[in-house]
């Protein structure tokens, strides 16, 4: 039946039964992206990892709801968990045709108009005098309507207004800081290209002309800086059961809340299970697989205090 069919506002055009959603096309989804911020978050490892030591009412029952995010298997938590948080327990409505001789009662939508259509008149001419009737009666927003706001899901899109790409990038630039705190912000953009226009790395910082408003290193540090402040946004608010959400202000920072014991284990667990991550990404888009394939290659030995921010040479 119509209504036993998942529907996601996330998945745009996915309405294939249950059994059939495998995680592939979820991957490819903003559902990922709420996944990976969560496994960020420093509050909700710590709900994972020592319970008794969360506090905090809001990450525990997060943590309690998502289940355990400490490892990394995105395919079997979207089939066992993820799919059952975000599905909408409603399908959206859609506009259908009355029966008016049919004779049985007929329900309407709690929020509708009724419109006759004449089919003796051309389809654009429909199309306008419907539009028109809409704008009279200031009944609907147009786009600006905030789909969000109608889900059903268990766990809610905060907006559908989001650039993926943006979302994609805003992660890595936060993993990037959280591996290596000390590196400079510049820094983490040009390794992990965000602006390739941006030539960096063979340029004399020190000696950049005096008569320039902005440097390609102030452009670059200003461009990732703005990924920075976005996903922290995001990570803090992910917690609460909000993503992506960047305009929300978070009085505490996440990843300064733990107790100096705690952090330190979170940042050995980070590093455990994400620096590979990080690096082969590096690798990626630099494209650097051929060269770091190779075992003797002098950018294999190059590679580590490249990305450490030690050296701009690889």
């Amino acid at each position: 039946m119509e209504q036993e069919r998942p529907f996601f506002k996330g998945l745009p055009g996915i309405s294939r039964e249950a059994e059939s959603l495998d995680g592939l096309a979820a991957r490819d989804s903003i559902y990922y992206w709420w996944w990976a911020f969560l496994r960020l978050n420093p509050k909700l490892w710590l709900a994972w990892e020592q319970p008794a030591l969360m506090q905090d009412s809001s990450a525990r029952s997060m943590a309690q709801l998502v289940g355990d995010l400490r490892y990394n298997t995105f395919g079997k938590w979207w089939k066992t968990k993820g799919a059952a948080l975000f599905v909408e327990a409603r399908r959206p409505l859609r506009v259908r045709m009355l029966n008016l001789d049919s004779g049985d009662p007929i329900a309407l939508y709690s929020k509708s108009v009724v419109v006759e259509i004449p089919l003796t008149i051309r389809k654009q001419t429909i199309l306008r005098g419907v539009k028109a009737i809409l704008e009279q009666q200031g009944v609907h927003d147009g786009r600006g309507l905030d789909l969000a706001k109608t889900s059903t899901a268990t766990l809610k899109l905060f907006t559908l207004r989001y650039r993926m790409r943006s979302i994609e990038a805003s992660y890595w630039v936060l993993l990037y800081r959280l591996l290596y705190p000390d590196i400079a912000t510049w820094r983490i953009g040009d390794r992990l290209r965000l602006a390739p226009g941006l030539i960096v790395r063979d340029l004399n910082r020190d000696g950049w002309s005096g008569d320039q408003k902005t440097t390609p290193f102030d452009r670059l540090h200003s461009l990732t800086g703005r990924h920075l402040y976005k996903s922290r946004r995001m990570l803090a608010n992910v917690e609460c059961g909000r993503f992506p959400d960047a305009q929300t202000k978070i009085s505490i920072d996440s990843t300064k809340a733990l107790p100096l014991m705690q952090a330190d284990r979170w940042l050995s667990w980070l590093r455990e299970e994400f620096a590979l991550e990080l690096e082969q990404n590096i690798i990626r888009r630099n494209r650097l697989d051929r060269q770091v394939a190779l075992p003797d290659s002098k950018t294999r030995r190059l590679l580590p205090a490249f990305i450490a921010g030690e050296s701009d040479n690889i």
